[in-house]
């Protein structure tokens, strides 16, 4: 699976699995991409997902490496909030927005290569971010989550 398949072992109970795999410890992986227990129920929270969870991410390449999913879970559990921020690897952020569009996810970080590219793929851009010719964040209009996770990344 490696570092492309951890978010299935991630999302697995948001999408009715009732079981995921996860190592002991670093180096005991069974499998490259397992993450820790310790993760699954300490950073990822794997415990309170489940169907009406809303998933955030940062989309990148490499993305292995962000402190981003460490920091926004722990501010969703502190705040209450039924929601899962993950890494997401991403080859081709046109191809992965069609694919993942659905209201299940929320909102996108954008880490390199992607953040110019995520300007491309808006249908509105706010004016700093036209004027730098890249995106940080991306978030849609469908729900009130777009202020949340704002308010969120104003925090940290």
């Amino acid at each position: 699976m490696g570092e492309r398949g951890l978010v299935s072992r991630l999302l697995c109970p948001k999408f009715g699995g009732y079981l995921t795999f996860g190592t002991l410890g670093v180096g005991k992986e069974s499998a490259p991409g397992q993450p820790t227990i310790s993760d699954l129920l300490n950073v990822y929270n794997i415990r309170q997902i489940g169907a009406d969870t809303k998933i955030f991410g940062i989309v990148g390449k490499p993305v292995g490496h962000s402190k981003s999913p460490v920091l926004l879970n722990a501010a969703f559990k502190s705040a209450g909030f039924d929601a899962v921020y993950v890494p997401l690897l991403v080859d081709d952020l046109v191809s992965f927005l069609n694919a993942y569009s659905s209201p299940d996810f929320a909102g996108f970080s954008c880490t390199i290569p992607h953040k110019e590219a995520a300007v491309r793929c808006c249908d509105k851009v706010d004016p700093v971010a036209k004027v730098r010719n890249f995106i940080p964040s991306l978030s849609g209009y469908w729900n009130y989550f777009t202020g949340i996770f704002a308010s969120f990344l104003r925090i940290l």
